[in-house]
């Protein structure tokens, strides 16, 4: 496995991203699956979408342990 995508019908640019879907992302990235990344798929009708990314960390060491890609 090289990457876990995850394809939501929800346009993000128009309704926020809401924190059960987050935790689940960050579930599957901190799997170990893949690289370490999740990426939500979604459509939108912007004309200038843009990628997001959000780092999770170990809360620890505050190291970079996994990533969710929007």
């Amino acid at each position: 496995m090289v990457k876990l995508l995850d394809a939501k019908y929800r346009d993000l640019w128009e309704r926020s991203l809401p924190a059960k879907m987050l935790y689940q992302l960050a579930i599957y990235a901190v799997s170990g699956i893949g690289d370490k990344t999740a990426t939500i798929l979604y459509p939108t009708l912007s004309d200038i979408p843009t990628t997001a990314k959000i780092n999770i960390n170990d809360p620890i060491s505050c190291r970079n342990i996994a990533s969710v890609i929007l």
